[in-house]
């Protein structure tokens, strides 16, 4: 068995026992969580079925001018469907008895573990979410270049240009496509360089949300697409992507409840075991959820590729 946390493999970088602060440092990860930026649809547990169907009308038919007693043909309703299949997310960790004997209160634990497990369930929903908007047709930027405010005014006004409705807009990026943009916007001049905005989204905030501008809420995450040249961050409105998650809830109905799974919580969309195997006296820590994303509607994302 390889990559346990024990104290062999582990204990030089997680426990110095001269050191009175017995705190961890959590070393710098993506904890960004995009799941707000997406429509979710129904949980389907119990339907039988772990495929979603998302039913889509286009109402944009025009009225005609029939003479006053003339007949009328029908029209015929625009329709479609998008689909969200839920699959299984899973990770797992592995620390042995001797570890958890000899790490320090507040360290390293099960507990700590688990917190880990679920910060990975976000990061994954993130990068479903990302592999949904490098699947736009819309895509603006210059391959090779740093991401500029033009780029950023291009995404809009193709949303513009296809009418999706007014916001909420949301945009996610690489660090360092944010950046690029950063430095872009000091130059900007007109209207813009008065709004407060403008002084916010160059200001440090914390990981993930970097503030709003020209009406949109900026995202960065580790989880952006990139083929080696260029980064696929974007630009989208709320219903471009869609979503769903199965609750613990449903499944604690079903199944034999471990300790563990017993005290997850109902609502939650990710949950976390302990498998204890004695003959190794090792702990598998396991984290499991069960999500979906697939893009609902391809007009309401517009993909911004700019260089790495």
């Amino acid at each position: 068995m390889a990559n346990e946390v024990s104290q062999a493999g582990k204990a030089a970088d997680l426990g110095l026992a001269a050191i009175l602060n017995r705190d961890i440092w959590e070393m710098i990860a993506d904890k960004q969580d995009l799941r707000h930026t997406v429509m979710y649809t129904s949980d389907p547990s119990g339907t039988g079925s772990a495929v979603v169907k998302i039913p889509q009308v286009t109402f944009d038919e025009v009225m005609s001018a029939p003479t006053e007693a003339g007949a009328l043909s029908n029209s015929t309703l625009g329709t479609s469907n998008a689909t969200v299949t839920v699959a299984r997310q899973a990770l797992r960790y592995d620390t042995t008895d001797l570890f958890q004997f000899l790490a320090p209160n507040g360290g390293l634990d099960i507990g700590r573990l688990g917190a880990g497990i679920a910060m990975a369930y976000v990061r994954r929903v993130s990068a479903l979410i990302m592999d949904a908007v490098d699947t736009a047709t819309s895509v603006v930027g210059t391959s090779g270049a740093a991401m500029t405010v033009n780029d950023l005014y291009d995404a809009i006004f193709t949303l513009e240009q296809a009418e999706v409705p007014a916001g909420p807009y949301f945009s996610a990026l690489a660090s360092k496509q944010f950046t690029d943009l950063q430095s872009s916007i000091r130059g900007e001049g007109g209207a813009n360089q008065f709004q407060a905005a403008t002084a916010a989204m160059l200001s440090i905030k914390g990981q993930g949300f970097r503030g709003s501008w020209l009406g949109i809420d900026f995202y960065t995450t580790a989880q952006v697409n990139n083929d080696g040249t260029d980064y696929s961050g974007g630009l989208w409105a709320m219903g471009a992507i869609a979503g769903t998650e199965l609750k613990v809830g449903a499944l604690k109905q079903k199944i034999r409840l471990t300790p563990a799974l017993e005290v997850a919580t109902d609502e939650s969309a990710v949950f976390v075991e302990i498998d204890r195997t004695g003959s190794t006296a090792v702990n598998e820590i396991v984290g499991n959820g069960y999500t979906g994303i697939a893009k609902n509607e391809d007009a309401r994302i517009v993909e911004i590729k700019t260089s790495m």
